[in-house]
């Protein structure tokens, strides 16, 4: 009988038979073929967590049907691997389930998955990773960051967050040392790219916590991003620069807010963004409306008054034309 596309319910005494058959002819006692036909599973079920995880990233959320269907499976797959130590599978399974359980918001499921999961791959006195497992305890550690960041935990997310900032520089010296005239190989570009990605997050976390120091590391990810001619989170870092000049009192300039966000809005309309364009026109929009409420405790003319009203609605409905143009929906901003 036919589920859904792809997938069919068959009668449970089937999968019955059919592990008779497979203890049959791939016997624990025989290591060579069982452990063949295991890490076949366990591949299998690793790419399908890649494919999902691409898949939902890309929009796609009717993916989930098959990660509820599959979910069983993943977490036997993810046992396997375990038990035999293949760690990219682990982790490559873990990150679809994730996955599974944010979008179905079973959130305690997705704290003890990445809780058990972290004693394989980071040594608990340190928070550094084990021997051999870099690369999957720094997709672990973002995994923790994440769940300290939804918990409000930003002392937490932030030493988490300077972790993975040491470890992505620790790796990038020789690349950054080459001469400005050598170009850098895929995976050079690939560690400053790392680099950068956890240098805006750990900006992200400053910011939530009101801390100037979130500027200096925001500039340096802008750096390392037009070192690699990456104007997609460049864009957005100048779009972070704006908000934090406007947002941390202790460094507010709505001078310098105006100044990025428009460095944004150009680089945006550069790539055609039309979501990242109705961003920016909108918070223009609310940073002239704060020039007018400052105005008018100042006591300006109102002329001037007049003349930032008009420019705040002016941005404003720019913004809804982006809006409708990029498909999104309109935010409370």
């Amino acid at each position: 009988m036919k589920a859904f596309d792809g997938y069919y319910v068959i009668h449970p005494v089937v999968p019955w038979y059919i592990k008779i058959l497979f203890e049959q002819y791939y016997s624990s006692d025989n290591d060579n073929s069982y452990g063949a036909v295991t890490y076949a599973f366990v591949k299998v079920k690793s790419s399908f967590g890649i494919y999902c995880a691409k898949e939902y990233e890309g929009g796609n959320r009717d993916i989930i049907l098959e990660l509820i269907t599959e979910a069983s499976n993943l977490l036997y797959a993810m046992q396997l691997a375990k038990a035999n130590r293949w760690w990219s599978e682990v982790i490559n399974i873990m990150q679809s389930l994730i996955l599974f359980y944010e979008h179905t918001g079973r959130y305690r499921e997705r704290i003890n998955l990445v809780e058990k999961t972290a004693i394989d791959f980071v040594e608990p006195s340190t928070g550094k990773p084990l021997q051999d497992r870099e690369e999957q305890w720094s997709i672990i550690t973002n995994a923790q960051i994440r769940i300290a960041i939804d918990k409000r935990d930003w002392n937490i997310a932030e030493e988490l967050e300077r972790r993975c900032v040491d470890w992505n520089r620790s790796r990038v010296t020789s690349a950054l040392a080459l001469p400005f005239s050598e170009s850098l190989d895929r995976k050079q570009e690939q560690t400053i790219y790392s680099l950068a990605v956890s240098l805006i997050n750990l900006g992200v976390i400053l910011a939530e916590q009101g801390k100037p120091e979130c500027v200096e590391v925001y500039e340096e990810a802008i750096q390392l991003c037009q070192l690699l001619s990456e104007r997609s989170p460049e864009a957005s870092l100048c779009f972070n620069l704006g908000k934090a000049y406007t947002d941390v009192s202790a460094i507010r300039n709505l001078e310098q807010a105006e100044g990025w966000y428009h460095r944004s809005l150009e680089l945006c309309n550069q790539r055609r963004d039309a979501l990242g364009i109705s961003k920016c026109l909108g918070q223009l929009g609310l940073l002239t409306y704060d020039k007018f409420k400052e105005a008018s405790n100042c006591q300006e003319t109102n002329e001037q008054l007049s003349l930032y009203l008009n420019d705040a609605a002016s941005f404003c409905h720019e913004q809804i034309n982006w809006i409708n143009k990029s498909g999104a929906k309109p935010t409370n901003n």
